[in-house]
This record gives structure tokens, sequence and C-alpha cells, in this order.
């Protein structure tokens, strides 16, 4: 089989080998390349997760503000309900 490359040579079972062996440095640098390689990944999930809290944030404040504004439309009716009665006993 072909090289593989330094990230994935990094992984290898170091029992048996693949191709030619590997300097020290080189299997650093693999190492290397998959830690960036993970940090990359929960750097996405991260930016992720900031993204559906700003998300649940504002729609929270919709939600807020539609309750508020039916209160005072309940708190309207509830008054005109009480002219009426007043009116018309």
């Amino acid at each position: 089989m072909g090289r593989l490359s330094w990230k994935d040579e990094s992984r290898a079972d170091w029992g048996h080998s693949t191709g030619d062996p590997m300097s020290r440095e080189q299997i650093a640098l693999g190492a290397q390349l998959r830690i960036a390689d993970a940090t990359e990944l929960m750097a996405k999930n991260f930016i992720s997760l900031q993204a559906d809290r700003d998300y649940q944030v504002r729609r929270k404040l919709d939600l807020e503000k539609d309750n508020s504004r039916m209160a005072r439309s309940i708190r309207a009716l509830r008054g005109t309900i009480t002219r009426m009665k007043r009116r018309y006993a």
C-alpha cells in the first residue's frame, strides 16, 4: 500500500508498519494535526451552541412581548365587558 498521511500515520498501530518508518517529528506533526482537527470541530460545535442560544434568547423576548400585548388586550376587554354590564344593568 501507499504511504499514509502524517495525520493517519500518527494513529497507526506501531506493532507493524504499512510503509517506510516515519520519524518522531513526523509522528508528532501528525498528532498535532489531529489535535488541530479536534479543536476545529469543538469550535464548530461551540459556534452552533451560541447560535442556538441567541435564537432562544430572541424567541423568549418575542414571546414576552406577545404575552404582554395579550395581557393588555385581556384587561381592555374585561373593562369593556364591565362597562357594558353597567350600561345594560
